[in-house]
Protein backbone atom coordinates (compact mmCIF):
# COMPACT_ATOMS: atom_id res chain seq x y z
CA UNK A 1 0.00 0.00 0.00
CA UNK A 2 1.04 3.43 -1.03
CA UNK A 3 2.45 5.29 2.42
CA UNK A 4 1.24 8.91 3.12
CA UNK A 5 3.46 11.77 4.26
CA UNK A 6 2.97 11.50 7.59
CA UNK A 7 3.60 7.65 7.25
CA UNK A 8 6.90 8.91 5.96
CA UNK A 9 7.57 11.20 8.53
CA UNK A 10 7.03 8.37 11.58
CA UNK A 11 9.22 6.03 9.68
CA UNK A 12 11.98 8.48 9.78
CA UNK A 13 14.90 7.35 12.52
CA UNK A 14 15.94 9.11 15.32
CA UNK A 15 19.17 10.05 16.26
CA UNK A 16 21.59 8.12 18.82
CA UNK A 17 20.05 4.78 20.50
CA UNK A 18 16.87 4.60 21.59
CA UNK A 19 17.54 1.86 24.11
CA UNK A 20 20.09 3.74 26.10
CA UNK A 21 18.57 7.00 26.16
CA UNK A 22 21.38 8.92 25.33
CA UNK A 23 20.65 10.15 21.97
CA UNK A 24 18.75 13.47 20.97
CA UNK A 25 15.13 12.60 20.35
CA UNK A 26 15.29 14.84 17.10
CA UNK A 27 14.54 13.17 13.57
CA UNK A 28 17.23 13.44 11.33
CA UNK A 29 15.11 15.56 8.90
CA UNK A 30 14.78 17.95 11.80
CA UNK A 31 18.71 18.03 12.30
CA UNK A 32 19.18 18.25 8.74
CA UNK A 33 17.24 20.52 8.68
CA UNK A 34 18.78 22.79 11.88
CA UNK A 35 22.44 21.76 10.81
CA UNK A 36 22.13 23.00 7.72
CA UNK A 37 20.60 26.36 8.81
CA UNK A 38 23.29 26.64 11.12
CA UNK A 39 26.06 26.22 8.06
CA UNK A 40 24.28 28.67 5.55
CA UNK A 41 23.94 31.19 7.66
CA UNK A 42 24.91 34.62 5.87
CA UNK A 43 27.25 37.19 7.16
CA UNK A 44 23.37 39.03 7.77
CA UNK A 45 22.82 36.70 10.68
CA UNK A 46 25.66 38.20 12.37
CA UNK A 47 24.04 41.69 13.03
CA UNK A 48 20.77 40.56 13.02
CA UNK A 49 20.39 38.69 15.75
CA UNK A 50 17.70 38.54 17.79
CA UNK A 51 16.82 40.65 21.27
CA UNK A 52 20.39 39.03 22.85
CA UNK A 53 22.24 41.59 22.05
CA UNK A 54 22.26 44.49 24.41
CA UNK A 55 22.00 47.04 21.36
CA UNK A 56 19.38 45.26 19.64
CA UNK A 57 17.72 45.39 22.83
CA UNK A 58 18.06 49.17 23.21
CA UNK A 59 16.57 49.59 19.93
CA UNK A 60 13.51 46.98 20.28
CA UNK A 61 11.53 50.47 21.29
CA UNK A 62 10.94 53.44 18.84
CA UNK A 63 12.70 55.98 21.72
CA UNK A 64 15.34 54.22 21.94
CA UNK A 65 16.68 53.68 18.43
CA UNK A 66 16.22 57.87 18.28
CA UNK A 67 18.06 58.06 21.16
CA UNK A 68 20.61 55.69 20.09
CA UNK A 69 20.65 57.46 16.53
CA UNK A 70 21.06 60.56 18.34
CA UNK A 71 24.06 59.11 20.49
CA UNK A 72 26.03 58.45 17.34
CA UNK A 73 25.62 61.66 15.59
CA UNK A 74 27.50 63.08 19.26
CA UNK A 75 29.96 60.48 18.81
CA UNK A 76 30.35 60.93 15.31
CA UNK A 77 30.33 65.33 16.41
CA UNK A 78 33.53 64.62 18.34
CA UNK A 79 35.57 62.43 16.33
CA UNK A 80 34.95 64.71 13.68
CA UNK A 81 35.54 68.32 15.86
CA UNK A 82 39.16 66.80 17.15
CA UNK A 83 40.11 65.64 14.28
CA UNK A 84 39.13 68.88 12.28
CA UNK A 85 40.53 70.87 15.21
CA UNK A 86 43.57 69.27 14.94
CA UNK A 87 44.42 68.72 11.41
CA UNK A 88 42.87 72.23 10.29
CA UNK A 89 41.95 74.34 12.95
CA UNK A 90 38.63 74.23 12.08
CA UNK A 91 36.48 71.65 13.47
CA UNK A 92 33.55 72.99 12.73
CA UNK A 93 32.72 71.50 9.87
CA UNK A 94 34.19 68.20 10.34
CA UNK A 95 32.70 67.83 13.63
CA UNK A 96 28.86 68.23 11.40
CA UNK A 97 30.19 65.90 8.16
CA UNK A 98 31.36 62.76 11.01
CA UNK A 99 28.07 62.97 12.93
CA UNK A 100 25.82 63.25 9.83
CA UNK A 101 28.00 60.07 9.09
CA UNK A 102 28.29 58.39 12.06
CA UNK A 103 24.28 58.97 12.06
CA UNK A 104 23.36 57.02 9.24
CA UNK A 105 26.17 54.30 9.12
CA UNK A 106 24.12 53.45 12.73
CA UNK A 107 21.27 52.60 10.29
CA UNK A 108 23.33 50.31 8.54
CA UNK A 109 23.69 46.22 9.25
CA UNK A 110 27.21 45.55 8.56
CA UNK A 111 30.42 46.12 10.48
CA UNK A 112 30.60 50.31 9.87
CA UNK A 113 27.00 50.40 11.52
CA UNK A 114 27.83 48.00 14.75
CA UNK A 115 30.90 50.04 15.48
CA UNK A 116 28.80 53.21 15.30
CA UNK A 117 25.88 51.64 17.27
CA UNK A 118 28.41 50.55 19.89
CA UNK A 119 30.04 53.90 20.62
CA UNK A 120 26.87 55.53 20.72
CA UNK A 121 25.41 53.06 23.85
CA UNK A 122 28.81 53.50 25.16
CA UNK A 123 28.51 57.46 25.46
CA UNK A 124 24.90 56.73 26.65
CA UNK A 125 25.54 53.85 29.49
CA UNK A 126 28.62 56.06 30.31
CA UNK A 127 26.76 58.84 31.05
CA UNK A 128 23.83 56.94 33.08
CA UNK A 129 26.43 55.61 35.40
CA UNK A 130 28.04 59.23 35.21
CA UNK A 131 25.29 60.26 37.87
CA UNK A 132 25.89 57.10 40.81
CA UNK A 133 30.06 58.31 40.50
CA UNK A 134 29.08 62.03 41.46
CA UNK A 135 27.10 60.50 43.91
CA UNK A 136 29.39 58.31 45.36
CA UNK A 137 31.97 60.50 44.87
CA UNK A 138 30.85 64.26 45.90
CA UNK A 139 32.60 66.91 46.15
CA UNK A 140 30.30 69.44 47.85
CA UNK A 141 31.08 69.25 51.27
CA UNK A 142 34.70 69.09 50.24
CA UNK A 143 34.12 72.81 48.39
CA UNK A 144 32.20 73.67 51.48
CA UNK A 145 35.15 73.01 53.61
CA UNK A 146 37.54 75.27 51.44
CA UNK A 147 34.89 77.81 51.50
CA UNK A 148 34.77 77.75 55.27
CA UNK A 149 31.05 77.01 55.32
CA UNK A 150 31.05 74.10 56.77
CA UNK A 151 33.06 71.27 59.04
CA UNK A 152 35.62 69.27 57.15
CA UNK A 153 34.50 65.56 55.58
CA UNK A 154 37.94 63.91 55.48
CA UNK A 155 38.60 61.52 52.43
CA UNK A 156 39.10 59.20 52.33
CA UNK A 157 36.99 58.47 55.89
CA UNK A 158 39.86 57.76 58.75
CA UNK A 159 40.05 54.75 60.29
CA UNK A 160 38.00 54.21 63.42
CA UNK A 161 40.11 51.89 64.92
CA UNK A 162 43.28 53.91 64.35
CA UNK A 163 42.32 57.07 64.48
CA UNK A 164 44.91 58.26 61.87
CA UNK A 165 44.75 60.29 58.76
CA UNK A 166 46.60 58.59 56.15
CA UNK A 167 45.22 58.10 53.05
CA UNK A 168 48.36 55.80 51.56
CA UNK A 169 46.69 52.72 53.79
CA UNK A 170 43.25 53.40 53.52
CA UNK A 171 41.57 49.79 52.68
CA UNK A 172 37.01 49.84 53.18
CA UNK A 173 36.26 47.94 56.21
CA UNK A 174 32.60 47.69 55.17
CA UNK A 175 30.63 47.93 52.17
CA UNK A 176 29.53 51.73 52.81
CA UNK A 177 32.97 52.91 52.72
CA UNK A 178 34.12 53.87 49.27
CA UNK A 179 36.20 52.75 47.13
CA UNK A 180 39.60 54.47 47.07
CA UNK A 181 43.65 54.03 46.01
CA UNK A 182 45.58 56.15 46.64
CA UNK A 183 48.58 56.08 43.79
CA UNK A 184 46.01 56.31 40.71
CA UNK A 185 43.84 59.36 42.30
CA UNK A 186 47.31 61.10 42.62
CA UNK A 187 48.04 59.95 39.35
CA UNK A 188 44.87 61.06 37.43
CA UNK A 189 45.08 64.45 39.89
CA UNK A 190 48.32 65.10 38.04
CA UNK A 191 46.51 64.43 34.86
CA UNK A 192 44.30 67.01 35.22
CA UNK A 193 46.55 69.53 36.46
CA UNK A 194 48.83 69.00 33.40
CA UNK A 195 45.54 69.47 31.24
CA UNK A 196 44.18 72.40 33.29
CA UNK A 197 48.00 73.99 33.28
CA UNK A 198 48.25 73.38 29.81
CA UNK A 199 45.52 75.76 28.69
CA UNK A 200 46.70 78.83 30.63
CA UNK A 201 46.48 82.13 28.59
CA UNK A 202 49.88 84.16 28.25
CA UNK A 203 51.99 80.57 29.29
CA UNK A 204 53.86 78.41 27.43
CA UNK A 205 52.25 74.82 27.11
CA UNK A 206 54.88 72.86 28.58
CA UNK A 207 55.62 76.03 31.42
CA UNK A 208 51.62 75.63 32.61
CA UNK A 209 51.56 72.03 31.78
CA UNK A 210 54.18 71.02 34.11
CA UNK A 211 53.64 73.66 36.89
CA UNK A 212 49.46 72.53 36.34
CA UNK A 213 50.90 69.02 37.09
CA UNK A 214 53.51 69.56 40.03
CA UNK A 215 50.86 72.41 42.10
CA UNK A 216 48.00 69.50 41.86
CA UNK A 217 50.19 66.81 42.87
CA UNK A 218 51.08 68.71 46.18
CA UNK A 219 47.30 69.84 46.71
CA UNK A 220 46.44 66.22 46.37
CA UNK A 221 49.08 65.24 49.13
CA UNK A 222 47.51 67.87 51.63
CA UNK A 223 45.63 66.75 54.90
CA UNK A 224 42.81 69.46 54.47
CA UNK A 225 39.46 70.37 52.52
CA UNK A 226 41.78 70.83 49.45
CA UNK A 227 43.64 67.18 49.52
CA UNK A 228 39.77 65.56 49.87
CA UNK A 229 38.01 67.97 47.13
CA UNK A 230 41.54 66.98 44.64
CA UNK A 231 41.38 63.10 45.81
CA UNK A 232 37.64 63.29 45.62
CA UNK A 233 38.26 64.31 41.90
CA UNK A 234 40.89 61.81 40.93
CA UNK A 235 38.50 58.82 42.33
CA UNK A 236 36.21 60.16 40.01
CA UNK A 237 38.31 60.12 36.81
CA UNK A 238 39.47 56.28 38.38
CA UNK A 239 35.72 55.52 38.76
CA UNK A 240 34.60 56.65 35.46
CA UNK A 241 37.33 55.39 33.85
CA UNK A 242 36.81 51.64 34.96
CA UNK A 243 33.27 52.21 33.86
CA UNK A 244 34.34 52.77 30.34
CA UNK A 245 36.81 49.60 30.41
CA UNK A 246 33.60 47.76 31.88
CA UNK A 247 30.99 48.98 29.00
CA UNK A 248 34.18 48.68 26.51
CA UNK A 249 34.08 44.59 27.66
CA UNK A 250 30.24 44.79 27.34
CA UNK A 251 29.48 45.81 24.40
CA UNK A 252 33.17 44.90 22.32
CA UNK A 253 33.74 48.39 21.89
CA UNK A 254 37.36 48.45 21.11
CA UNK A 255 37.28 44.95 18.59
CA UNK A 256 34.37 47.06 16.40
CA UNK A 257 36.48 49.79 15.55
CA UNK A 258 39.36 48.05 15.13
CA UNK A 259 37.74 46.16 12.43
CA UNK A 260 36.47 49.16 10.70
CA UNK A 261 39.87 50.67 11.09
CA UNK A 262 41.71 47.51 9.02
CA UNK A 263 38.70 47.49 6.59
CA UNK A 264 39.24 51.38 5.96
CA UNK A 265 43.01 50.81 5.85
CA UNK A 266 43.03 48.55 3.50
CA UNK A 267 40.96 50.79 1.25
CA UNK A 268 43.13 53.41 1.45
CA UNK A 269 45.63 50.72 0.60
CA UNK A 270 43.90 49.62 -2.67
CA UNK A 271 43.44 53.41 -3.47
CA UNK A 272 46.90 54.13 -3.09
CA UNK A 273 47.98 51.20 -5.80
CA UNK A 274 45.18 52.50 -7.82
CA UNK A 275 45.48 56.09 -7.87
CA UNK A 276 49.21 56.93 -6.38
CA UNK A 277 47.75 58.77 -3.72
CA UNK A 278 50.96 58.96 -1.93
CA UNK A 279 53.43 60.08 -4.33
CA UNK A 280 50.93 62.47 -5.12
CA UNK A 281 51.01 63.97 -2.11
CA UNK A 282 54.74 63.87 -1.37
CA UNK A 283 55.16 65.78 -4.87
CA UNK A 284 52.68 68.11 -3.63
CA UNK A 285 54.33 68.46 -0.36
CA UNK A 286 58.15 69.03 -2.49
CA UNK A 287 56.23 71.50 -4.38
CA UNK A 288 54.78 73.76 -1.87
CA UNK A 289 58.36 73.15 -0.23
CA UNK A 290 60.36 74.64 -2.37
CA UNK A 291 57.84 77.10 -3.61
CA UNK A 292 57.94 78.64 0.47
CA UNK A 293 61.64 78.21 0.08
CA UNK A 294 62.07 80.38 -3.14
CA UNK A 295 59.75 82.92 -1.88
CA UNK A 296 61.66 83.40 1.21
CA UNK A 297 64.90 83.53 -0.57
CA UNK A 298 63.19 86.03 -3.00
CA UNK A 299 62.63 88.39 0.21
CA UNK A 300 65.70 87.79 1.68
CA UNK A 301 67.28 89.53 -0.76
CA UNK A 302 65.07 92.52 -1.61
CA UNK A 303 65.32 93.28 2.32
CA UNK A 304 69.34 92.98 1.36
CA UNK A 305 69.21 95.11 -1.76
CA UNK A 306 66.97 97.66 -0.05
CA UNK A 307 69.38 98.19 3.43
CA UNK A 308 72.10 98.34 0.11
CA UNK A 309 70.36 100.98 -1.45
CA UNK A 310 69.50 102.64 1.50
CA UNK A 311 73.06 103.10 2.38
CA UNK A 312 73.90 103.86 -0.95
CA UNK A 313 71.82 106.50 -0.36
CA UNK A 314 72.86 107.66 2.69
CA UNK A 315 76.67 107.57 1.34
CA UNK A 316 75.82 110.08 -1.71
CA UNK A 317 74.14 112.41 0.45
CA UNK A 318 77.17 112.86 2.98
CA UNK A 319 79.38 113.53 -0.27
CA UNK A 320 76.93 116.21 -1.24
CA UNK A 321 77.07 117.87 2.18
CA UNK A 322 81.26 117.95 2.39
CA UNK A 323 80.92 118.92 -1.66
CA UNK A 324 79.04 122.10 -0.25
CA UNK A 325 81.22 122.87 2.79
CA UNK A 326 84.38 122.94 0.84
CA UNK A 327 83.03 125.19 -1.85
CA UNK A 328 81.83 127.55 0.60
Amino acid sequence: SKQGPMDLEEDIPLTGNADDGNGDRLPLQQKYNKESLEINQGPLSRYASARQDAIARYRSTQMGKIRLGTSSFLVGSIVGGFMGQSIFNNGKRMALLFGVMFWIMSMLRNDYGEMSRALGLGLIYLLQRTKAVRRQYRTGPHIRGMCRLGPRKPFPPIAMESGEENPWRYVPMSRDDPDFEMAKSLLCVVLIGSICGGNMPLIPTWMGSAGGAVAFAVFGLGKNARGDLMRTMGMRVVALTSEAMRINSDLRIASKVMVVSGKVFDKIMILDRKHRIKDRLVRGATMAYDMASRTFTTVQNDIQQGGSSSSDRYSRGKNDDERRRSRS
